[in-house]
């Protein structure tokens, strides 16, 4: 594949009055963008993401009252996003991901692009709070402004985007609650809130009919398991882990038949069994690839229920859980198992000899626990 590598030359757009579509991302374009752009009066589209270009993003841009998709990603510009962005009123997308540069704040005229239903800061170093105005964007699906420097409160008026499918705050530094107003928003896929410092306790009677993706690990979360969650049927990931969430795992959760990715883990959870019927629960989602339960309290046996979760399962996280007893044959079931971790428990009796049939198995810790070895031909070597 040939790439085109060079700078773009700022005369060129004095010849291309009409030009509605300019594409040329994914090459390797140095240099800056030329504030000549702007004698394109017609542009509609514009794209020049994933290349090597720097400096900040000129305002002259504001100029294209007709854009209606601007894409700037993977880059290295730097500086403030341009208040003069904030005229391009047919604007739908905007997306500035992975630049790692932009700074400054959120300008709140760029919030007054009521047509707007993509708006993308992913991987910058935004600052500031989410302004209020961000309630103005009605026709907003997407919002991803994780892994940026962005401080405060989540605005209330989130939750007025009727229209939104996906929210992505991971990684800043947000504070405060989460408006219950998010998790009526019927329309929701995803939400990313993972890696702040919010808190509070979340709503039990609300229903996310369409939710796909929840991860909200590594907060100040509390309270019981989020009741809402085993109502969420289309779920498929979910992350509550580092939180301090109490009380039962509930059985319910066996109602995500369509979960492949399950993290609990460094809660203060337990289960209501004392042969940890979660795995009897989980039993019911046929599609489970990751699982990790580590730092959970749980005071049990293994039991051999655990041979009746997902044949799909490749990855066990179960670290520092306190469960005993020994590991049980029925293990050999999970054949797609890549990694099990067992770390730091208490549990005894000999390594199954059934492990030898996980011919994917690549991973296996067994540290610090009670498990003694039996010098027989049939048992596992691990030296």
């Amino acid at each position: 594949m040939d790439y085109l590598v060079d700078s773009i030359s700022p005369t060129i757009f004095e010849y291309l009055p009409n030009l509605e579509v300019l594409y040329l991302y994914d090459n390797t374009f140095v240099g800056e963008i030329p504030s000549t752009l702007s004698k394109c009066r017609h542009l509609q589209h514009l794209s020049l993401a994933n290349n090597r270009l720097t400096g900040v993003i000129p305002k002259e841009i504001g100029n294209l009252t007709r854009l209606k998709s601007l894409f700037l990603g993977l880059n290295s510009l730097q500086g403030n996003i341009p208040q003069e962005l904030g005229n391009l009123a047919q604007l739908r997308s905007f997306s500035l991901v992975s630049n790692h540069l932009i700074t400054g704040v959120i300008p709140k005229n760029i919030l007054n692009l009521t047509r707007l239903q993509m708006f993308s800061l992913y991987q910058n170093k935004i600052q500031g709070v989410i302004p209020k105005e961000i309630g103005n964007l009605t026709e907003l699906k997407g919002m991803h402004f994780g892994y940026n420097q962005l401080q405060g409160e989540m605005p209330h008026e989130i939750g007025d985007l009727h229209n939104l499918e996906e929210l992505g705050l991971s990684w800043n530094n947000l504070v405060g609650p989460i408006p219950t107003t998010i998790f009526n928003i019927s329309t929701i896929k995803i939400i990313g809130i993972a890696g702040n410092k919010l808190s509070g306790i979340l709503p039990s009677n609300t229903k996310v009919p369409n939710l796909e993706r929840l991860t909200m690990g590594s907060n100040d979360f509390s309270g019981p398991f989020p009741s809402f969650i085993s109502n969420a049927s289309k779920l498929s990931m979910l992350d509550i882990s580092s939180n301090s969430f109490t009380g039962f795992i509930p059985s319910t959760i066996g109602n995500l038949r369509n979960l492949e990715w399950l993290v609990l883990a460094d809660n203060y959870l337990t289960s209501p069994t004392p042969n940890l019927g979660i795995f009897s629960s989980l039993a019911n989602c046929k599609n489970l690839k990751h699982l990790e339960l580590s730092s959970i309290p749980f005071n049990s046996i293994l039991p051999s229920s655990i041979g009746n979760l997902s044949i799909s399962l490749e990855n066990v996280y179960m670290n520092d859980c306190n469960i005993s007893g020994n590991i049980p044959k029925e293990i050999e079931n999970l054949n797609h198992l890549i990694e099990i971790q067992l770390e730091s428990n208490e549990l005894t009796g000999p390594i199954p000899t059934t492990l030898g049939g996980l011919q994917k198995l690549q991973g296996l810790n067994l540290r610090d626990n009670k498990i003694r070895r039996i010098h027989t031909r049939s048992s596992l070597s691990f030296d």
